[in-house]
């Protein structure tokens, strides 16, 4: 018994599930006749069909509600096609589009009253990166010339016969682990200024389509 209630309770909620899916197009309520009146709507084989009872088909072509001498009181539009309905969607979803632009439009007009400001904006922008790779870069050099210096060092000391202090092997080591850093540095630095010009790049277009 336990089986068939829990099968039943599967059945009942999938019919549920699928009508709720038609829920959206079909009307709540079937409009209620007049005394003595009937509906009309067109049948597939293009009558008119009369009838006091109103069948899925009426509702899903449309109908009219006559009164008792025939005059039509109401009148309800048919159902929408699968086409139709997926304009509808279609239509709904280029609104909410178009309302999420402009809306984002106003936001990058609250930053940026025109594409030059945009522009201007990406140069400081770039100009402080370029600064701080120009820091890395002297930063680097120097530290090249200090290694390589010390290098000598060691070098002239060895063609001597002379062993190498474990200060200077330390020092070369050091050196050369701080132009390995300002290289990683620099290299990220460049990754930065590629990616504010890609930032910035589809907001002066826009800007530029926007602002007249």
């Amino acid at each position: 018994m336990r089986t068939k209630g829990f099968i039943f309770s599967c059945v009942f909620w999938c019919l549920m599930g699928a009508n709720t899916a038609l829920a959206e197009d079909m009307p709540q309520e079937v409009e209620p006749l007049p005394n003595g009146g009937v509906y009309r709507f067109m049948g597939e084989s293009g009558d008119l069909v009369h009838t006091r009872t109103l069948p899925w088909e009426g509702i899903v072509a449309g109908y009219e509600v006559l009164d008792s001498s025939g005059r039509v009181v109401k009148s309800i539009p048919a159902l929408p096609t699968e086409e139709e309905k997926a304009e509808r969607e279609r239509r709904k979803a280029e609104a909410l589009a178009k309302k999420e632009q402009e809306k984002r439009d106003q936001e990058l007009l609250r930053m940026y009253a025109t594409p030059r400001d945009a522009e201007r904006a990406l140069e400081r922008q770039l100009a402080a990166i370029e600064m701080s790779i120009n820091y890395s870069r002297n930063a680097k050099m120097q530290a090249e010339v200090k290694r390589d210096n010390a290098i000598q060092q060691a070098a002239d000391r060895e063609r001597r016969g002379q062993e190498v202090p474990e200060h200077l092997a330390e020092s070369i080591e050091r050196y050369q682990r701080e132009v390995d850093t300002l290289k990683k540095e620099i290299e990220a630095q460049e990754k930065d200024k590629q990616a504010v010009q890609e930032d910035y790049a589809p907001i002066i277009s826009r800007l530029k389509e926007i602002v007249h």
